[in-house]
């Protein structure tokens, strides 16, 4: 479930939830603005893990978008490289009133 909700006229605050990843993955959140809004990339810290949990597990991800709402964010996850190319998909797309 993705929410958005604006803080004041400056920021926005984004909440992810579940969000899958490897257990013991520490994750981050970057964004940048584009289109008609925002994108927001979810992804591990340590791109090239040389060992991995053999487990997926959910995370609950937040972060503060330094945009004035409205705005629509369109949110994206990226997983590691440790099998080979990081897959990219988009988690989906909420709108901050």
């Amino acid at each position: 479930m993705l929410t958005a909700e604006a803080d004041d006229t400056t920021a926005v605050t984004l909440a992810a939830s579940p969000v899958v990843a490897r257990c013991s993955q520490e994750l981050t959140a970057y964004w940048q603005e584009g289109g008609s809004g925002a994108e927001v990339l979810i992804q591990p810290v340590d791109m090239h893990p040389s060992m991995v949990a053999k487990c997926g597990c959910t995370y609950a991800v937040s972060m503060s978008v330094p945009t004035a709402a409205p705005v629509t964010l369109d949110v994206w996850q990226r997983s590691d490289a440790y099998a080979g190319d990081p897959d990219l998909w988009q988690v989906g797309t909420v709108d901050a009133e």
